[in-house]
């Protein structure tokens, strides 16, 4: 069922943040008070995208999956639809920058 890895799961989630930041910094705040949040975004995005803060969810991905054993877990099979959903970010942040161009974007739409 592991069809993951730490490694793999690192990789995912700095390619989920950097769609993230991506679509993020096209982002101006409607209302004024929002700006005040712009610099906790910032300061967040750039924990995420930490190599130390990816092997950190790597680990936790193996942690979660495995026990001490070695043998997986239950509820691992969660963990990884979980893990698929993070991997769909960054293709569902393209289609939407892409759909904004062409402005083929549903009357509403929000960012993913």
């Amino acid at each position: 069922m592991d069809e993951y890895g730490k490694e793999k799961v690192a990789q995912i989630w700095i390619k989920v943040i950097h769609s993230l930041k991506d679509l993020l910094s096209d982002h101006i705040p409607k209302h004024r008070h929002s700006d005040q949040f712009l610099g906790v975004r910032d300061a967040v995005i750039a924990l995420a995208v930490q190599q130390e803060t990816a092997d950190a969810i790597g680990d936790a991905y193996v942690n979660t999956i495995y026990d001490s054993n070695r043998v997986l877990m239950p509820e691992a099979e969660i963990v990884v639809i979980v893990i698929k959903e993070l991997e769909a970010i960054p293709n569902a942040v393209n289609v939407y920058k892409m759909q904004k161009s062409e402005r083929s974007l549903k009357e509403g739409a929000l960012p993913i």
